[in-house]
């Protein structure tokens, strides 16, 4: 009588939800794929967002936060470095400074920044209106495989069935059975491996969760893909990339915070260098920087180059008593679309996501970012409480059903 759930997550996006389905009863196997989009850095798995603290979070989602790499509270909130100066939205003084700049160009950009943050529709970073609350208590954490793991671990221990180092081969879905007296379907299945094996197996599922983008399952399920996405991966406009830099020791690189935005020019759009997120790292003489930058360009060395010599000089001009020289570059700097995939963190326009196609099976459900509201985990949260609200009416359906059937079988003839 179990309602069987597979869940197909990447760096751990499927988690919270996988729970909260064991947790309401279902049987719910995660199959865990990351390593099938290609190498991956554990650091940039979550991007450069942080998280605002909402009290709308469900109590899986704030377990996961807590079991993974713990929140760093900042004090002062999201920081904001202007030409004019850094905004503290937490601060005493940063809320003084937003009354001065109410009516100015920073209020206007502060609008910007909300609106586009974490937005992954490209329309949306020209936009005006708050999207998020930049004055909401803000925290960052810095995934590794240790605080990964830990998370698996919780996934089992709440009744969860975890297949790390998966490779899905192939998906089906349910078939309507020809002969026309019966009203059942054949089974939904994953066919999958495990990394190592020869062998592959299959796994009967009611229903499936699939938390890869369009173009991260072309890589990593070639065949399956072609039956979610019968049109094919669907290309970002921007996508978030990381660069890193190391910065000499001076009393301006010592007095950074450990998070903060850097505004260029407040007129221009958000993109490329004009609006980097810039973040300490374990080592104090390295920063990881963050740009927004053109999909298209992603995998050209010439492009990168050039970006990071962008980069390198907003860097030297606010922190004109360090030395500033790019330690890291993006992954597509090395490897091609063919190794790494698709971009975590992908920005779509409009009018490409009308020509996004899925398939039409209704048991499957998708978390990947065309689907989600927005970026980061806020976006991801919102995406798996409509899915879970969603699931619950069906498990609740389906073991309805199968008691009926039970009780009528008891009774016989």
């Amino acid at each position: 009588m179990s309602f069987r759930v597979a869940v197909v997550s990447a760096y751990g996006r499927g988690h919270s939800l996988a729970v909260q389905l064991a947790r309401l009863g279902a049987e719910v196997t995660l199959f865990e794929v990351s390593d099938s989009l290609g190498p991956w850095i554990y650091e940039e798995s979550e991007g450069p967002f942080g998280i605002f603290q909402s009290e709308s979070l469900r109590s899986e989602q704030k377990e996961f936060l807590d079991h993974d790499e713990p929140l760093r509270a900042q004090e002062n909130g999201f920081v904001i470095w202007f030409p004019s100066g850094p905004v503290e939205m937490r601060h005493a003084l940063g809320s003084y400074r937003q009354v001065q700049y109410s009516l100015g160009p920073e209020k206007k950009c502060i609008d910007k920044i909300a609106a586009s943050l974490m937005s992954n529709r490209a329309e949306s970073l020209a936009a005006l209106g708050p999207e998020i609350d930049l004055q909401a208590s803000f925290g960052i954490r810095t995934p590794t495989r240790k605080s990964f793991l830990q998370n698996i671990e919780w996934c089992e221990k709440s009744g969860v069935s975890t297949l790390l180092q998966s490779e899905i081969v192939d998906v089906s879905g349910p078939v309507s059975s020809p002969l026309s007296s019966l009203r059942t379907s054949f089974a939904s299945s994953l066919e999958f491996k495990i990394k190592g094996r020869t062998t592959s197996e299959n796994f009967n599922f009611d229903h499936l969760i699939w938390c890869l983008s369009s173009l991260e399952s072309t890589k990593a399920c070639p065949l399956g893909s072609k039956k979610l996405f019968p049109k094919g991966g669907l290309d970002p406009l921007w996508s978030w990339e990381r660069y890193q830099f190391q910065i000499s020791e001076s009393l301006e690189r010592d007095s950074l915070p450990e998070y903060m935005a850097v505004i260029g020019h407040m007129d221009f759009p958000l993109t490329h260098e004009n609006f980097l997120i810039v973040r300490r790292t374990p080592l104090p003489d390295l920063f990881d920087v963050w740009a927004r930058g053109s999909f298209e360009q992603k995998y050209s060395k010439d492009y990168l180059l050039d970006l990071s010599e962008q980069i390198k000089k907003v860097l030297a001009k606010r922190l004109p008593g360090s030395k500033s020289q790019i330690n890291t570059y993006p992954a597509s700097f090395e490897s091609p679309f063919q190794v790494i995939g698709g971009p975590k963190h992908p920005i779509f326009s409009k009018d490409s996501l009308r020509k996004l196609k899925v398939t039409p099976w209704k048991n499957t459900d998708f978390l990947g970012q065309e689907f989600c509201p927005t970026l980061g985990w806020a976006g991801l949260f919102r995406r798996h409480n409509d899915i879970f609200d969603k699931v619950k009416v069906l498990f609740q359906k389906n073991m309805a059903k199968k008691q009926n059937q039970k009780l009528n079988l008891e009774k016989g003839p």
